[in-house]
């Protein structure tokens, strides 16, 4: 049976020291280079990207009225 891990803590003060926690990679390891928000997977990252790219497309202009020439 596997040990589960548990989150790292500081200790509290006056408690006896316990070994520290090994740093460990982010679980959000894909980040925006527009905002710097963190996405844990890729096809997150590029939809929220889509965020950006929308506030930089122009609006498409009004559509003409049928039946004129």
């Amino acid at each position: 049976m596997e040990r589960e891990e548990t989150p790292c803590v500081p200790d509290p003060p006056g408690a006896p020291s316990q070994p520290r926690c090994k740093p460990t990679a982010s679980k959000r390891p894909h980040s925006c280079s527009e905002c710097g928000k963190s996405f844990g997977k890729t096809r997150d990252l590029k939809r929220h990207q889509q965020t950006h790219t929308a506030a930089r497309t122009p609006a498409p202009s009004a559509p003409r009225p049928s039946g004129t020439s």
